[in-house]
């Protein structure tokens, strides 16, 4: 039950507050009602369709650009243990820097002063640039939670697949993608959620 009210006061609350304040005229504090006048405007604005769908793309791309790479760092981290230490200490670079400092070390590295890739004024360039650094900030913990997932897979299965002539193609689709599926479905839906009210990346 405390949890039960947290989450309606953290939660619940606010969505409501805002769903009465969209039916509203706010205009300097002087508050009358809107009916459906502000809905009109926004879904007669060209700029929140485009908006729309970018945000969409971007939050579409960032989940497979992230889990793909995830899943595909992951494997290699449980095929390779010896390795795993050390690309464990690589991966917890991206997730031990603060946003505020990773991006604009980024933008320096991409941007520059601008003489080859401008970010301010070559969109898609951008666009794709504050993608990737989005989905190497987000790898870290998609990569960890598949790994732990692989880790369960017993090596007795591993080597019976062996012994059957099944290759390291036929291990990863057969035996390794169906262990993680459901774990690599739940980081998708919540990377997907993540990047669909991302800002921090795509303003600094």
């Amino acid at each position: 039950m405390p949890l039960a009210a947290v989450t309606a006061l953290v939660g619940i609350a606010p969505f409501f507050a805002a769903l009465r304040g969209s039916f509203l005229h706010d205009i300097y504090g002087a508050v009358s009602p809107a009916g459906w006048d502000n809905y009109r405007f926004i879904l007669g604005d060209g700029a929140f369709g485009l908006s729309l769908k970018i945000s969409l793309l971007w939050a579409l791309l960032h989940t497979l650009g992230t889990i793909g790479a995830a899943g595909i760092i992951a494997y290699r981290l449980w095929r390779s243990p010896h390795r795993a230490a050390f690309l464990g200490l690589i991966l917890f670079i991206p997730w031990s820097i603060p946003v505020y400092i990773a991006v604009p070390i980024w933008r320096a590295l991409i941007h520059g002063e601008g003489e080859f890739l401008n970010l301010l004024v070559e969109p898609v360039t951008a666009f794709v640039a504050a993608l990737g650094v989005s989905v190497w900030l987000s790898l870290p913990a998609a990569v960890f939670l598949i790994h732990a997932g692989l880790k369960k897979i017993g090596r007795g299965v591993l080597e019976a697949a062996r012994i059957d002539g099944a290759g390291e193609g036929t291990i990863a689709l057969s035996i390794c993608l169906p262990a993680v599926r459901e774990l690599m479905t739940v980081a998708a839906l919540l990377e997907f959620v993540k990047a669909l009210k991302e800002f921090s990346v795509v303003f600094l």
